[in-house]
């Protein structure tokens, strides 16, 4: 998905993915992004999303709530939303056994 992994947040660091609020990292990304808006401070459900979606959710959705519980990084659809029936131009939903042995077999007709 293009990302790069870093272990200390610099000024090129866009985004925390974070599971913890009580950490130094999320802290230091805490004080950055209250100044300059960077880097986006998301719970995992972001990172997840967009390994399933193959698109860049909006962190907004998945941004880490100063207080209270942390959002269970599970719900990669974010708040209030339900997972799409369809994603691009591909559909969520896996062919059956039997569907995909009629589709090998037009494959081996052709």
């Amino acid at each position: 998905l293009g990302a790069t992994v870093q272990e200390a947040l610099t000024d090129a660091t866009t985004h925390l993915v974070t599971v913890r609020r009580d950490t130094e990292k999320y802290h230091k990304a805490l004080a950055a992004s209250t100044a300059s808006g960077r880097p986006h401070i998301v719970h995992l459900g972001w990172l997840l999303r967009a390994a399933v979606t193959w698109e860049r959710p909006k962190e907004a959705d998945f941004a880490v709530p100063l207080t209270g519980e942390m959002p269970r990084f599970s719900d990669i659809w974010g708040p209030n939303q339900q997972m799409p029936t369809e994603i691009g131009s591909e559909s969520c939903i896996l062919p059956s056994e039997e569907e995909e042995e009629e589709e090998e077999e037009e494959e081996e007709e052709e």
